[in-house]
């Protein structure tokens, strides 16, 4: 049997078992896994810098599908050295095949592949290696016989109209099924690669394809087929710039105003083909490097055998390491946000590169289908858009429904923007595209806050990134929730400075930083700068808070930007409310009472761990020293230079302890997580509350690896720094540990038999926990007439999954019914009301 699940049969621990397995194994029985098994080679392996496509042959051979591994970014020409310098040379492909018409029988048969390999031995020279999941579009079908939709209205449209149609100068990447260039509507606004003559077999602009005239067909791997036989594509294609103003059919957001060559070009990037369904990541390193500013992605990870089995929290590495490329070259990545239904994290359009739109109706009201969530940027119609499809299709023009149709509007006002002001930043851009957006909070319910920015408004956005000093870019126009009036000398302020992951945590006000004018702000922004040690501070509105603020960083997704940020309030004056609930943050460090300060330089770590490695999530100790100490602990601080690269959940942290930990669990812990992709220089105050202490005792620097496979923290140029008073406290009383949680039940317990290893099965639940580890009473019963229920638990700490649920696998004898129950555990040993299980039966293979 499978070493890795017999290691979960007996119970073994989270941090020696890496679950991710169970639910892959999952999910190839659902048939959510395409045929291919992606790996990327390690750049510091010595084999692999001499010759890493002998390394990636031998690799194959020992997975044994039978295939040559093929390179996911093919040979570049005069963009190969770009590519090697983001390790894009070192992904491949591996092809395990299965029955063309049978997508589960393929699913299975990569998993059973990834499966076997992952429980060898030899991995050398490989960093990661993952089963790809399937890939669809993201749209919902809708009846043509609805009327016609006014959703270029309900964007403003028109009077954007009147300050641009669009330029040549702006090209749009489509990926998708490819764009009709033979449709009537579809034949002005078509990109033209300059370098490359059409048709004569040659690539001539040595690019590493050739005939990529108007862009290229990766999934079937040719430059002179660009459409497959679905209408997806053109109809998001024709939404972002059909020809306008020709006295045909319909009009595109950026399409020109008829006169030749006047509106944005479209690149045609096909992932959808006719015989395969690939080459996505690819295809955004192309629209990269042959000068597509924006790319429009309507298409997400979705089950390969039905609309209704989806796969959250998967992004294959090569789609991140292609978007992040993507983004290196100053470009914008727009994906719509998928049609689940749900808040989960639905990638790619979840990750936080890219601009992730949700679909409404015209009226601003949410679609019923679309993803909502924290994680969106922005809103767009989705609703009956009607737009181009094939010319050879009875209605060369219909009606679709979709986040699939909100991505291309979204992508289309970028073009116009573009068109405007050409020399704008990407950063610019996208603060115009967010601040004037309409708040469509109080339309929605309890949907307010979870469709990003609001409803992209065209002509605000247009009229904001055509300001300049003479003509300053506006308010963001009003809205059905009363904004704020614009600045001004009965406008109050303040400075503050956040120690959390974004503008809303741990904010405190900087001394001195109230100000109530134009002059006072244009102060504030010079000590931002003075505290950041950075200037240029960029004035952004914040849709949570109501008010502004000035980053020193990028704007990711409204969050994730400065650590120190300038706000102008409300006209009261008052601190923004937070959202969600602030961090908590440090105790104060006083000058009331003695105290010592003690810092210490800790050592640099490079630790990297396969997905077929143990002690991932454990805390390891971080170097020999350690802390001592007889008074209270009134703050820790971290400061360190760190990223944590790999694939699955980024989990990388750093903390201390008060006393010992076992895997990952630990007596007492203040820990911050999670790591950076890229190396980040950070400033962490640790909640010593946590470590409910109050002296004496011993602190210990911790790290943790993430889980999740194939995880690599590395730590640099870093010092622990702790302030504890001077004699005991005085109190007599230690400072009491934190609340123990109610004693909520376990809730939709479930049992599923495990799809490939017959004699095993997966049971599943949840709980309302906020804890990061918890633990559970879990057994089962084989005869619901027996008396003897059978802990398999072993008194472990689970951890959620990225589903939300918690995991554990049981082994009851074969062909006997059986339950399942749970209890919830607190820190004291109480134990919760008992949940239980669906009653299922063991069906063993034999």
């Amino acid at each position: 049997m499978n070493k890795v699940l017999i290691a979960l049969a007996l119970g073994a621990t989270r941090a020696e078992v890496d679950l991710n397995m169970v639910k892959m194994a999952a999910d190839a029985h659902e048939g959510l896994l395409s045929s291919r098994i992606l790996f990327k080679l390690d750049p510091s392996d010595v084999s692999v810098k001499a010759e890493p496509d002998a390394v990636a042959s031998k690799v194959a051979d020992k997975i044994g599908c039978g295939t040559k591994p093929a390179r996911v970014f093919r040979p570049a020409g005069k963009f190969e050295a770009a590519h090697k310098a983001f390790d894009l040379h070192l992904h491949y492909s591996l092809d395990c095949g299965g029955p063309e018409d049978d997508a589960t029988a393929q699913s299975i048969a990569s998993y059973s592949k990834f499966e076997a390999y992952v429980d060898g031995e030899d991995h050398d020279g490989v960093g990661w290696i993952e089963p790809e999941y399937a890939v669809s579009t993201s749209w919902t079908p809708d009846d043509p016989s609805l009327g016609s939709q006014d959703h270029y209205e309900a964007i403003s449209l028109f009077e954007a109209w009147d300050v641009t149609t669009g330029s040549p100068d702006v090209v749009v990447q489509v990926l998708d099924t490819g764009v009709d260039m033979a449709h009537p509507d579809l034949k002005m606004n078509i990109w033209k690669n300059p370098g490359e003559i059409c048709g004569n077999g040659v690539d001539d602009d040595n690019n590493g394809y050739v005939d990529d005239c108007h862009g290229y067909n990766h999934a079937d791997d040719t430059g002179t087929d660009l459409v497959s036989g679905n209408w997806h594509g053109s109809h998001c294609g024709g939404t972002i710039a059909a020809d306008n103003n020709n006295g045909v059919g319909v009009a595109g957001v950026a399409g020109g105003d008829g006169s030749a060559n006047s509106g944005a070009k479209l690149m045609i990037s096909v992932g959808f083909g006719d015989t395969a369904v690939k080459g996505f990541a690819e295809a955004l390193t192309y629209g990269a490097d042959m000068g597509a500013q924006i790319s429009s992605n309507s298409w997400g990870y979705t089950g390969a055998r039905a609309a209704s089995v989806t796969s959250p929290g998967y992004i294959a590495q090569n789609i991140k390491d292609a978007i992040d490329y993507y983004n290196s070259k100053k470009g914008i990545v727009v994906f719509a946000a998928g049609n689940q239904n749900s808040a989960s994290d639905y990638y790619p359009a979840f990750y936080s590169a890219t601009v992730a739109v949700a679909a409404v109706t015209d009226a601003g009201v949410r679609a019923s289908f679309s993803n909502y969530g924290d994680w969106i940027e922005i809103s767009a119609p989705g609703v009956s858009v009607y737009s181009t499809q094939l010319a050879t299709q009875t209605a060369a023009y219909g009606y679709a429904s979709g986040t699939s149709m909100a991505c291309p509007h979204v992508a289309g006002v970028l073009a116009l923007g573009l068109s405007v002001a050409p020399d704008l930043s990407k950063e610019e851009l996208l603060g115009c595209l967010y601040e004037t957006a309409r708040n469509v909070d109080g339309t929605n319910g309890a949907y307010a806050g979870k469709l990003g920015a609001g409803l992209v408004d065209a002509e605000a956005f247009v009229a904001c990134v055509g300001g300049d000093a003479a003509n300053p870019r506006p308010t963001p126009k009003p809205t059905p929730t009363p904004e704020k009036p614009p600045f001004g000398e009965e406008q109050k302020g303040f400075c503050v400075t956040s120690d959390g992951g974004d503008q809303n945590w741990g904010v405190v006000k900087l001394e001195g930083g109230d100000f109530e004018s134009a002059a006072q702000k244009a102060k504030c922004l010079e000590m931002c700068a003075k505290v950041q040690g950075v200037t240029g501070c960029e004035t952004i509105w914040d849709q949570w808070n109501r008010g502004c603020y000035a980053h020193t960083r990028d704007v990711a997704r409204g969050n994730g930007v400065a650590r120190h940020s300038c706000w102008i309030a409300d006209d009261d004056g008052a601190e923004p409310a937070p959202r969600p609930t602030p961090k908590p943050t440090a105790k104060p460090v006083g000058d009331d009472g003695p105290t010592k300060t003690v810092t210490i330089d800790l050592p640099d770590v490079t630790d990297k761990r396969s997905s077929m490695q143990s002690l991932t999530n454990t805390w390891h100790q971080w170097g020999s020293e350690t802390l001592t100490f007889d008074g209270a602990v009134l703050s820790a601080e971290i400061k360190l230079n760190w990223k944590d690269q790999g694939w699955g959940n980024k989990k990388g942290a750093v903390g201390v302890s008060n006393g010992d930990c076992a895997g990952s669990s630990c007596e007492a812990l203040a820990y911050y997580h999670p790591a950076p992709r890229y190396y980040t220089k950070q400033t962490i105050k640790l909640d010593v509350d946590k470590l409910a202490i109050d002296g004496p005792g011993v602190l210990v620097p911790r790290y943790r690896v993430g889980g999740g496979g194939g995880h690599q923290i590395y730590i640099r140029d870093a010092t622990l720094t702790v302030v504890v008073s001077a004699e005991p406290s005085p109190t007599p009383a230690p400072t009491p540990r934190p609340t123990v949680e109610p004693l909520h039940p376990a809730t939709d317990v479930k049992v599923k038999m495990h799809g490939k290893v017959g004699d095993l099965a997966i049971a599943s639940w949840t709980h309302a926990t906020t804890a990061s580890q918890v633990k559970f009473h879990v057994e089962y019963l084989t005869n619901e007439a027996d008396a003897e229920w059978t802990r398999v638990d072993d008194g472990r700490s689970y951890v959620d999954e990225a589903d939300g649920r918690y995991y554990q696998v049981v082994a009851p004898p074969c062909a006997h019914k059986g339950k399942v129950r749970v209890a919830y555990v607190d820190a004291a040993g109480a134990a919760s009301e008992v949940a239980y299980s669906n009653t299922f039966k063991m069906k063993c293979k034999k």
